[in-house]
């Protein structure tokens, strides 16, 4: 999976928690492979890693669409 044309774009968040946007710093983000053992897990299960990690290259510790315990909300 990868991401072509981000440089100065941004993970879109609410503002109410954070009150800037850091852009990417680079034109192509790169997300590293996922292995799925389990087809009948729920989407945002599998994808929750992808999704973290383009929101580490924007500055984040994780995606901010999941909880702590990684549910999604």
């Amino acid at each position: 999976f990868s991401l072509l044309g981000v440089k100065k774009h941004s993970v879109c968040n609410d503002s109410r928690h954070h009150t800037e946007n850091l852009p990417f710093d680079r034109d192509t983000l790169i997300i590293p492979d996922i292995r799925v053992d389990d087809l009948n897990q729920e989407a945002h299960f599998i994808l929750q890693p992808i999704f973290d990690a383009i929101w580490n290259a924007g500055g984040y510790a994780r995606c901010e669409n999941y909880d702590n315990a990684g549910i999604y909300k």
